[in-house]
């Protein structure tokens, strides 16, 4: 009767060893995810700043054209 609690000692150990292995990677997913995160939400600021420009160059190219359009519409106009 002594003896049986020392042959699952190992089976006991081997489960905590494996839980602990589980949670270190489920930890190390973790941080992975969130380091990209990161670096995905810096790309995504980065893309949405050009486009936010891209899009501020274009309106006042338009801009000028409607100006220079409607300038030169009076003169036919008259």
């Amino acid at each position: 009767m002594f003896f049986l609690p020392f042959l699952f000692a190992p089976a006991v150990a081997t489960t905590v060893t494996v839980g602990e292995v589980i949670g270190i990677g489920a930890t190390a997913f973790g941080i992975g995810a969130g380091i990209k995160g990161a670096i995905d939400y810096r790309k995504a600021k980065q893309l949405k700043a050009e486009a936010d420009r891209e899009y501020r160059e274009m309106a006042s190219r338009i801009r000028r054209q409607a100006k220079l359009i409607k300038k030169n519409s009076r003169a036919l106009a008259a």
